[in-house]
């Protein structure tokens, strides 16, 4: 009988892809509320953004630092 793997393949540095895809996604959402693209790439290299953050968290995160 063949048997199916079907946990996620464990790939070397995926947490930093999910990081840069959650970057991307929150870069974008704060352009798109009008934020100049120079300081949402400036505030999100400042962030120490963790492995498991949702995106929401982060977007949360990077608002608080621009209202400042």
């Amino acid at each position: 009988m063949l048997k199916l793997d079907v946990s996620p393949p464990a790939i070397e540095g995926s947490r930093s892809v999910v990081s840069a895809s959650i970057k991307d996604d929150v870069a974008s959402a704060l352009v798109n509320l009008g934020y100049k693209e120079a300081l949402v790439n400036k505030t999100l290299a400042e962030m120490a953004i963790p492995p498991d953050a949702s995106m929401e968290a982060v977007l949360k995160q990077a608002l608080k630092m621009l209202m400042k």
